[in-house]
Parts: C-alpha cells; structure tokens; sequence
C-alpha cells in the first residue's frame, strides 16, 4: 500500500474512534446531570437527599467525572503516536 493511503485508514480509524467517544460523552453527561438534577430537586422530601454541605453535592457527581475520563485516557494510551504536546495548553493566572 502507498503511504497515502495507510495515512487516510488511520485518520478514518481515528474519525470513528472520536466520533464514538462523543456518542459515549453524550450519553454519560446526558444521564448524570439527569441524575444529578434529581438528587438536587429532592432535597426536603421524605426519603430525599440530605445536602448539608459543598461536599455533599460533590459526591453524586464525582462517578460521571471520573467516568467521562476513561475514555479520553484509552485513546491517549491506545493512540502510540499521541505526545502531551497536542494537549490543549493550559494557563494559570493568579488574581
């Protein structure tokens, strides 16, 4: 095969696999901020949730984050080609 055309099977191959991890992100935002809202809205009720704190409220999100991570860290670990220079760059400033 010509060089081209391996280069055009492996930028297809990451298509698809980008394309499947937003489907997978869609879903997973889609069912924990549901829950998420859910568990806010019922505070006050019998059998609600009990919000007495920030942490509180960080608990029932913590799995969605965690779980909208793993697929970012397969494609970094499967992608051999894939440096932490093509990260997007991140800036600190202090105020």
């Amino acid at each position: 095969m010509e060089m081209a055309k391996i280069e055009a099977l492996i930028e297809c191959g990451k298509s698809f696999r980008y394309a499947g991890l937003f489907a997978f992100l869609v879903f997973v935002y889609a069912v924990g901020l549901s829950k998420y809202i859910s568990f806010i809205l019922s505070q006050g009720k019998p059998g609600g949730a009990v919000i007495n704190t920030p942490l509180d409220l960080l608990k029932p999100i913590l799995w969605c984050c965690v779980l909208a991570a793993l697929p970012f860290a397969a494609i970094a670990f499967c992608d051999h080609e894939w440096n932490s220079a093509e990260a997007a760059p991140i800036t600190w400033q202090r105020g």
